[in-house]
């Protein structure tokens, strides 16, 4: 089961990119990628101009991925983001 995070964490390290598009109204780079965190969970983390947008903590990567393949989903059927990429 999925865990929304707000928080990214700064130790964790790069296991998996799972998709790169480009948002089209910004033209900028997003990457959904699977990250591993030093309490042994991962991190699915959709970073939108170098900025995390989306996370969620999951327990394995097959989970990590199903969750990766849902927003990706998302993403094509609305052609947007289906999330907040403005600044706090």
């Amino acid at each position: 089961m999925a865990h929304e995070c707000t928080s990214r964490n700064d130790r964790s390290h790069h296991y998996e990119t799972c998709w790169r598009v480009i948002d089209g109204p910004s033209g900028r780079l997003v990457v959904c990628a699977i990250y591993e965190t030093p309490d042994v969970a991962l991190e699915l983390r959709v970073d939108h101009d170098h900025r995390t947008v989306r996370s969620a903590l999951l327990t394995d990567s097959r989970a990590a991925r199903t969750l990766a393949q849902q927003w990706l989903d998302a993403i094509r059927a609305t052609e947007s983001l289906p999330f907040s990429t403005t600044e706090p």
